[in-house]
C-alpha cells in the first residue's frame, strides 16, 4: 500500500511539473525581449519654465512582449502586449534630475510591407523623478511637484527584420509625466523624442493581420462608471479637493477589438466654486457640477480596454469651457464589473487622475 501511494504521488508530481514546464515553454516560446532608446527635449508653453531645461532628454527601456491573442489561432492579429522599465535624464539635470518607472502597453499594427512592420504603441504606468518641487531646497522646479507621477508613452515604431530572430526599429515617441494636479506645481513633463531599438524573438514571429471584415460583430454595449480623484487648487501648498466623476456610455463593435460610440459625463469638481478673484479679473457665476457629451473610441485586448474620450461641456461652461480629453485603462474584473483609471487633460495640461469602477448594463 505504501508503495502504491508513493507511486501515485510520484505520478502526480510528474504530471504537475510536466504541465507547468509545457505551459512555460509555450508562454516563453511566443515571447520577445527588447530595448529602446529615446532622445529628445521636453516642451513647455510657460515662459517661466523655460530656464528649467538645461540639457536634452534621453532615456532607455528594457521590455518584455507577447502576442495579445492565442498564438494557435490561424489568423491571429499582430497586436502585442508588453511591460517594461525605463530610466534616464529628464532634460533638467539641475532642477528635475533623473527619471524612471514601470509601464505596460498595447502595440497596434498600422501596416506591413514585406519585412517592415509599422505600429503604434500606447503605454501607461508609474514614473519617478529625482528632484520634485520643494519650497526650501528646489523652489525653481515649477514643472512638477511630486516624486511619483502617472506616466503615459506613445510610440510610432517602424520595425524591420535583420534575421529570423532579431528586429531593428526606428520611430518617434512622446512621453508625459504628471500627477494630475494632485500636487502643485503640475505643468507636467512632455517629451517628444527620436527612438531607436532592437528586439529579440525567442522564435520567429509569423503573425499576420486579420482579413478585412473578419471579426465584425455590430453589437452595442451600455456601461455606467463612477470614479474619484484629488486636485490641489489654486496655489502650491493649497488644500486638496475631491472630484467625483460619473458617466454613462454606449459603443458599437466595428471589429474584433475596436468600438466607437459616445456618452454623457458629469463632473462634480469642488474647485469650481472657490474664490478665484485673485486669478480671474471678473466674477464667475459657476457651480461645482458640470455636464456634457463625449465621443469615444475603445480598444479591447482580453480583459484590458483602452478608452479614448473627447468631450465638450454643455452645462456650467463658465467654470471651464475647454474641450477635454481622457485616456486610460479598464480591467474586466467579471462579466459585469470593471475597474478603471483615467487621465483628464485639456489645453495640453493634465487636470485630473481618477480611479473607479464600472458596471455593464448591456
Amino acid at each position: 500500500m505504501k508503495s502504491l501511494k508513493q507511486t501515485l504521488l510520484y505520478l502526480l508530481v510528474t504530471v504537475i511539473v510536466h504541465s507547468t514546464t509545457q505551459a512555460q515553454q509555450c508562454f516563453f516560446k511566443r515571447s520577445s525581449l527588447g530595448s529602446q532608446f529615446h532622445y529628445g527635449s521636453f516642451l513647455t508653453n510657460a515662459p517661466k519654465a523655460v530656464y528649467v531645461r538645461d540639457s536634452y532628454s534621453y532615456f532607455g527601456e528594457l521590455y518584455f512582449q507577447q502576442p495579445a491573442f492565442n498564438a494557435s489561432r490561424p489568423n491571429r492579429p499582430l497586436t502585442q502586449w508588453g511591460a517594461g522599465l525605463f530610466f534616464g535624464q529628464t532634460g533638467s539635470k539641475k532642477y528635475i534630475g533623473k527619471m524612471g518607472g514601470a509601464f505596460s502597453y498595447i502595440k497596434l499594427p498600422v501596416f506591413k510591407y514585406r519585412s517592415l512592420n509599422s505600429s503604434i504603441r500606447l503605454g501607461a504606468g508609474l514614473g519617478w523623478i529625482e528632484k520634485p518641487y520643494n519650497t526650501v531646497t528646489n523652489h525653481k522646479n515649477v514643472i512638477i511637484g511630486s516624486a511619483i507621477n502617472g506616466y503615459i508613452n506613445a510610440l510610432w515604431q517602424n520595425e524591420f527584420s535583420v534575421s529570423n530572430n532579431v528586429s531593428l526599429n526606428a520611430g518617434l515617441s512622446f512621453s508625459h509625466l504628471s500627477n494630475g494636479s494632485s500636487t502643485l506645481p503640475n505643468l507636467g513633463l512632455n517629451i517628444p523624442a527620436l527612438s531607436l531599438g532592437v528586439r529579440y524573438h525567442v522564435t520567429p514571429n509569423k503573425s499576420r493581420v486579420l482579413p478585412v471584415g473578419e471579426g465584425k460583430t455590430g453589437k452595442w454595449s451600455l456601461d455606467v462608471f463612477t470614479s474619484v480623484g484629488v486636485k490641489q487648487v489654486p496655489w502650491i501648498g493649497s488644500k486638496r479637493y475631491l472630484v467625483n466623476v460619473a458617466n454613462i456610455e454606449t459603443a458599437k463593435n466595428v471589429s474584433l477589438r475596436s468600438s466607437f460610440g459616445g456618452g454623457i459625463f458629469l463632473f462634480y469638481d469642488r474647485t469650481y466654486k472657490l474664490d478665484m478673484s485673485d486669478i480671474y479679473p471678473y466674477t464667475r457665476d459657476v457651480s461645482n457640477a458640470q455636464a456634457g457629451l463625449y465621443a469615444l473610441y475603445r480598444f479591447q485586448a482580453g480583459r484590458v480596454t483602452i478608452p479614448v474620450q473627447f468631450g465638450v461641456p454643455l452645462v456650467n461652461k463658465e467654470a471651464n469651457s475647454q474641450l477635454f480629453q481622457q485616456v486610460g485603462a479598464r480591467y474586466a474584473i467579471s462579466k459585469k464589473w470593471s475597474g478603471q483609471v483615467l487621465l483628464k487633460t485639456f489645453g495640453g495640461k493634465a487636470d485630473l487622475i481618477h480611479l473607479g469602477v464600472g458596471y455593464k448594463i448591456k
